[in-house]
């Protein structure tokens, strides 16, 4: 029976000498299926134009998920020390900006997108990080998102000793109140921000040259913790596990007169700002981007839209994304 170091070794192998699919100039399906990823045509145009915008051949998209697989499969064998090692070893990151956030007292929510190595990524910033403050994961729970057990059991093995200062907190009522009580007592707490559970529960904004559809949870989280937002993208570099955190500038959070409407409309503006502070970093690396497949460029008359200096509330509110007459808190 092939053993999981022995599947991890192939799949590094497979990585390595697979480079040359790099140039495919479009999507195989018997290859999508091997992936477990069946793309509609509209999800290949999609990842077309995802990957036209970074310069690159639809071959990228298949090279860069050979890379991931390798990644989970070596780090689901590896012991605290040799995963550190290895996320060290392959950490480029330049640390003075989060260094320099670590001077305020208040609590640092950090904003890191499905994109590129986010897990080595946050485990990188989550073992620095911990000399100074508690810190927090939060993220779906494998009861709801099957996929996220590797998660769980990264973590434990990385950060399960009994005196790590690093836990999981999920998408939950629990987990929110805790993610807030932290933030308020001046911890980190990590969020990916570019996922959601429903349509009915995001609002539309610009995002990389067209329209996405993103949940204000962050926004929320902050405001109501008195807490910063950092945006984080963790970008892969030409070694194999090789990458690079690279940050934007902290936002924030955006004055609310403490009216549901003010409310909305703050939260609103500041994940507005955080995800103007993503997109300069992920534009041209789309490729990398776990959700690539739903990249459907806005037309070029439709890439000016108003901003929140010319747009009223108004004008906001009668956008059918916002929904004001529900009575349930905005979730996240």
């Amino acid at each position: 029976m092939m053993t999981q170091k022995f599947r991890a070794f192939l799949a590094r192998q497979a990585t390595r000498i697979s480079w040359p699919i790099r140039l495919l100039h479009g999507n195989l399906p018997k290859l999508d299926r091997l992936l477990k990823k069946e793309l509609t045509p509209a999800q290949v145009n999609a990842v077309a134009r995802g990957c036209r915008e970074g310069g690159e051949r639809f071959g990228a998209y298949y090279h860069w998920k050979f890379r991931q697989i390798a990644l989970l499969a070596t780090m689901s064998t590896l012991d605290r020390d040799q995963a550190i090692a290895l996320v060290t070893k392959n950490d480029h990151s330049d640390y003075r900006p989060i260094d320099g956030a670590l001077a305020d007292s208040r609590g640092l929510l950090i904003t890191i997108p499905h994109h590129g190595f986010y897990l080595p990524g946050i485990i990188a910033m989550s073992e620095r990080l911990q000399a100074q403050r508690d810190v927090f994961v939060f993220y779906e729970s494998p009861e709801n998102h099957d996929t996220n057990a590797i998660f769980d059991m990264i973590h434990e093995r990385v950060f399960g000793n009994g005196i790590s200062k690093v836990s999981i907190l999920y998408n939950n009522r629990i987990g929110l109140v805790r993610a807030i009580r932290e933030l308020r007592k001046g911890n980190v707490v990590f969020i990916l921000p570019d996922v959601a559970k429903r349509v009915q529960d995001t609002y539309r904004m610009p995002f990389c040259g067209m329209q996405r559809d993103f949940m204000l949870g962050s926004a929320t989280i902050a405001r109501r913790s008195n807490a910063r937002l950092m945006p984080v993208v963790s970008q892969p570099g030409k070694a194999l596990f090789g990458f690079s955190n690279l940050f934007a500038d902290i936002v924030e959070p955006c004055a609310t007169d403490g009216t549901a409407e003010g409310d909305l409309h703050a939260d609103y503006r500041t994940t507005l700002a955080v995800m103007r502070g993503l997109e300069p970093l992920m534009t041209h690396h789309l490729v990398f981007w776990q959700y690539i497949h739903s990249y459907v460029a806005v037309e070029k008359e439709m890439e000016k839209v108003p901003t929140f200096d010319t747009i009223s509330t108004e004008l906001l509110l009668k956008d059918p994304y916002l929904n004001l007459l529900s009575s349930s808190p905005i979730s996240v």
